[in-house]
């Protein structure tokens, strides 16, 4: 939170934020209410918070701003028109809600009780490469989805002639010089009544992955037009794909990440990485090798006192040096 020095808030003041969870009544009344204000019968995610400020000495002292403060919250897969935000005080009202990144934030006068209401659907599949996926879809008032519309999501499974046909195409509007490391491709669809739907504003899809990716690319099989090739983001911890479109059928992610996990002589667990673009010109079958040069090694004193000069320091005078030996190589195990 965020006070100016208009609000008048004490200096001896503090947040004090808690949690109305599930299995308290207070919390159907109150996603009741801010579904009535939103005109809504469901919600797909709801979270309840009593949010004040109070002395820092004695909680049980309240103070209400005299001028707007600025809330934020770090909601999961919080996107600018996927989620409201209703405030329970003395008049219900639904707060005008910005959003950069995972952060959303509103400016209010009054502290109280405020819903976060989310419409987001969701769907887990069991993949055959053994892994379980989920696949969510968000969207805002715009996309005019009806209320009782459910997700569902099918993999086209690797090593199925569907399935090469579609890396296939998706190779076909990468560019020439751009590889995959690997692939996955997911008929989406939202159904109402049996009856698929489109949006008719953007949406957000997100791909939960097993595999750990950075630099990450979508191909949308669009009916009667083919692949196209669309903007897709990857989280901070690299394993959920974000996509905006207007529209559902088969969607592939793809990616061009390789990565090691090297367990060291300290015994902690190294992950190294490595993101390439199509400058590179690494070929599709090329391997990540990482290996840790140990003090026992006859290579070790050589590559320490190079890492010291470089870094400006005495010889021996380094109090912490972990030294890698790592390699892209080609299918053959050949040097890149």
């Amino acid at each position: 939170m965020t006070c100016g020095q208009d609000t008048m808030v004490p200096e001896n003041a503090e947040l004090d934020v808690s949690e109305i969870t599930p299995d308290q009544a207070a919390y159907l009344d109150s996603v009741g209410e801010a579904a009535e204000k939103l005109g809504l019968r469901e919600m797909f995610y709801a979270r309840v918070f009593d949010i004040a400020i109070v002395d820092r000495g004695d909680p049980s002292v309240h103070y209400q701003p005299q001028a707007d403060v600025k809330v934020q919250a770090e909601l999961y897969d919080a996107q600018e028109d996927e989620y409201a935000v209703v405030y329970l005080g003395g008049q219900t009202e639904k707060m005008d809600v910005s959003a950069e990144g995972q952060e959303i934030a509103f400016s209010t006068d009054a502290l109280s009780t405020f819903v976060f209401v989310g419409r987001t659907l969701e769907s887990h599949i069991l993949a055959s490469d053994g892994q379980d996926y989920r696949v969510s879809v968000a969207w805002g008032e715009d996309a005019g989805i009806p209320e009782g519309t459910e997700l569902e999501v099918s993999e086209v499974p690797e090593g199925t002639g569907a399935y090469e046909e579609l890396l296939a195409q998706a190779h076909s509007v990468l560019p020439v010089t751009e590889k995959m490391t690997f692939a996955h491709f997911f008929d989406i669809s939202l159904v109402k009544d049996g009856e698929a739907l489109q949006p008719a504003g953007e949406v957000t899809v997100k791909v939960e992955l097993a595999d750990r990716v950075t630099y990450v690319r979508a191909v949308h099989f669009v009916e009667n037009r083919g692949p196209v090739l669309m903007e897709a983001k990857a989280d901070a911890l690299g394993h959920t794909v974000s996509i905006r479109t207007d529209g559902f059928s088969v969607y592939g992610v793809v990616g061009t990440t390789l990565i090691r996990y090297v367990l060291a002589s300290d015994g902690h667990n190294y992950r190294i990485s490595v993101t390439y673009g199509p400058e590179t010109g690494i070929p599709e079958n090329a391997d990540l090798t990482a290996a840790e040069i140990t003090e026992e090694s006859d290579s070790y004193s050589r590559y320490a006192a190079g890492s010291e000069e470089a870094l400006g320091l005495q010889e021996g005078s380094a109090g912490y040096i972990r030294l890698f030996d790592i390699k892209i190589v080609d299918e053959k195990g050949e040097k890149i």
